[in-house]
């Protein structure tokens, strides 16, 4: 099923609201349509106050985000990155060299325009996913960017999930990730649970699960964007899916319960003791 807008996604949520499925929808539609995504979801990890605040907080990529994106539809959707992308000339140095208003007006309108560096960055990141035999198989098959739609059980929310790719058959989301950290760091590491990838991987895992059944297994596979553009496939444990799996539904419940209150409380405690840290008696 492919939805192509959000009206179209109300009038399929009217007729089958609580069913559970998996659908395909562009990524504007995804993110307007109203159901519960883990980004947002984790805007409880602050307190209710933070999530409210980040409802009418206007999202602006940035250049690490904007380079990301690209990324994953080189190695996502190949044949739609030159629908989405125009590679700018190299006589142009820049947006307003002559020349270049004719040039967009002729080939970049409605295109994220990158220059030949940027081009050749994406490229070099897609090659080093790609190559790697353990990694490219997983990225080989399977439906890129696949949506699922789910109500959760005990709290009567409908979430949302959009998985990098899905196999189905073999019950496996894959989770591609870019980052200018060494992906092998202990920085890198801890970035995965700092930004919330194992609670994503928690939400992703049981909302595929509640939807097709069985036990789905999560990698996560990070790139460096710069050189050499290094690859690895983390796969999460158990244990870190569990401990995800307890921070989103801390959140779900948080999130029920200020739809029922209509309040949404800053943090717990206001008042706290402060200890100056060891380097500051340096």
């Amino acid at each position: 099923m492919i939805i192509k807008s959000t009206a179209e996604f109300k009038i399929i949520e009217s007729e089958c609201y609580e069913t559970d499925y998996f659908c395909d929808m562009a990524e504007d539609v995804y993110h307007n349509i109203p159901a519960m995504g883990h980004s947002r979801l984790c805007g409880y990890k602050e307190s209710p106050a933070h999530f409210k605040a980040s409802l009418t907080k206007v999202f602006k990529p940035s250049a690490a985000m904007a380079l990301g994106s690209a990324i994953h539809c080189k190695v996502l959707e190949p044949k739609l990155f030159l629908k989405h992308y125009a590679i700018m000339p190299k006589i142009f140095k820049d947006k307003r060299a002559k020349g270049y208003k004719e040039w967009h007006e002729n080939y970049g309108v409605g295109k994220t325009v990158i220059d030949d560096a940027t081009h050749n960055k994406i490229c070099e990141c897609t090659e080093s996913v790609l190559s790697e035999p353990d990694v490219s198989s997983y990225f080989r098959g399977g439906k890129a960017e696949h949506v699922g739609i789910a109500t959760d059980d005990e709290t009567g929310i409908r979430m949302k999930i959009r998985m990098d790719n899905y196999h189905q058959m073999a019950k496996v989301i894959v989770d591609l990730k870019t980052t200018g950290k060494n992906v092998a760091s202990k920085q890198y590491i801890n970035s995965i649970a700092e930004y919330n990838y194992i609670v994503q991987a928690a939400y992703y895992s049981d909302i595929a699960q509640k939807i097709d059944g069985g036990v789905h297994e999560y990698l996560l596979i990070a790139v460096e964007t710069e050189p050499p553009f290094s690859v690895i496939m983390y796969m999460m444990d158990d244990e870190t899916i569990q401990l995800g799996r307890r921070k989103y539904r801390s959140y779900l419940k948080k999130h029920k319960e200020c739809l029922d209150s209509g309040n949404y409380p800053g943090y717990d405690n206001i008042i706290r003791g402060y200890s100056a840290p060891k380097w500051a008696y340096e």
